[in-house]
């Protein structure tokens, strides 16, 4: 008696289920232990689509074009549920507000496995994967070959990612540090890098792909336990911005008028978020429309930045902005603006 040969709808779904299992595999070395829960489904890199965006609190939930293709979380509560994993309990059927929730322990291992099948299933169906930065961890982003040969030399050992135009670094900090994450941060003379720490940070991680078809590689993976990491040399330490400098900084940095670079030139690397955050700040303090705002901060990053940012950047810097009521002034409350500490007004300590 012959086997009757599967259907080809049963034999593409095993095709598939047996891709996952690979993945899965994989997903399993790549992150070991408790790393493995902070795992999130981020969006495909190869085909332009939407998301649920609104522009500034109080307004209308609409689809928006994603600027950030192959970067951006599908979920909006991502950081919370990551976090609520990576601390061993986990929400589950959360009610708007987070008022009332039940919680399952994370602890068991079938939970675990459970996620990384998910995780699996997100990655075959073309998406890409990001992984939330827990307590205690500093990510430092390097995306040009100055950064990344400063860093080589100065984090011998720590774990290291391959990006599209330069690499991750992850160290441990104290969890007094409080540091935020920030862009354009200058950690030595000339070397400026963008930080990721834990609340609303996240990395693009292996086996995603860039947009641009560059896979992200791990040199040198992440150890099972955070107290493994290299610790952030004090040097560099030294340097990050803080919370409570961010929030004394903020009115004098946010409402001081945008200063045109010398000799009428283009705005290079080290000053193109602060450009760009005085530039929206000072038409909201005006009272111009979202719309407006946004598009004029695209337009003067095209037209005057050296090289430009990216429209996902431009977006964070849109947010940061529209957290000021319409009208606002230098007296209103302040809100924490992210600034590189070279930045600073005079009289601002480290």
């Amino acid at each position: 008696m012959t086997t009757p040969s599967p259907t080809p709808k049963r034999a593409a779904g095993r095709a598939r289920g047996e891709a996952a299992d690979r993945i899965r595999h994989e997903l399993d070395a790549l992150y070991p232990g408790r790393w493995a829960l902070l795992l999130i489904p981020v969006c495909r890199p190869d085909r332009a689509h939407t998301h649920r965006a609104r522009t500034g609190l109080g307004e209308e939930w609409h689809d928006e074009p994603c600027t950030a293709v192959g970067k951006r979380p599908t979920r909006g509560a991502w950081n919370q549920d990551a976090i609520a994993r990576w601390s061993k309990t986990v929400p589950i059927d959360m009610p708007e507000g987070w008022a009332a929730m039940s919680v399952k322990n994370t602890r068991d291992p079938k939970y675990r496995e459970r996620h990384l099948r998910t995780i699996a299933e997100h990655l075959c169906a073309g998406g890409n994967v990001g992984l939330a930065i827990p307590p205690g961890v500093l990510v430092i982003d390097a995306d040009n070959l100055k950064a990344v040969k400063f860093l080589d030399r100065a984090l011998r050992g720590a774990p290291k990612q391959r990006t599209r135009n330069g690499a991750h670094y992850f160290l441990r900090v104290p969890l007094s540090a409080k540091i935020k994450s920030t862009v354009g941060v200058e950690i030595a003379t000339g070397v400026f890098v963008d930080l990721r720490t834990a609340g609303r940070g996240q990395i693009v991680c292996e086996p995603s792909v860039h947009a641009s078809g560059t896979a992200y590689k791990w040199i040198r993976r992440i150890p099972a336990a955070i107290a493994r990491l290299l610790a952030c040399p004090p040097r560099i330490l030294a340097r990050l911005p803080r919370a409570g400098d961010l929030q004394r900084a903020a009115s004098a940095l946010a409402f001081a008028p945008p200063r045109a670079p010398r000799g009428g030139g283009k705005v290079k690397v080290g000053g193109r978020n602060n450009h760009l955050l005085r530039v929206g700040c000072a038409m909201r303090s005006r009272g111009e429309p979202p719309v407006c705002i946004r598009g004029e901060l695209h337009l003067v990053n095209r037209t005057r930045h050296k090289p430009p940012l990216d429209d996902g950047e431009v977006e964070k810097i849109l947010a940061s902005v529209l957290r000021y009521p319409a009208g606002a002034t230098p007296n209103s409350s302040a809100v924490v603006i992210v600034m590189p500490p070279n930045k600073r007004p005079r009289g601002i300590n480290s």
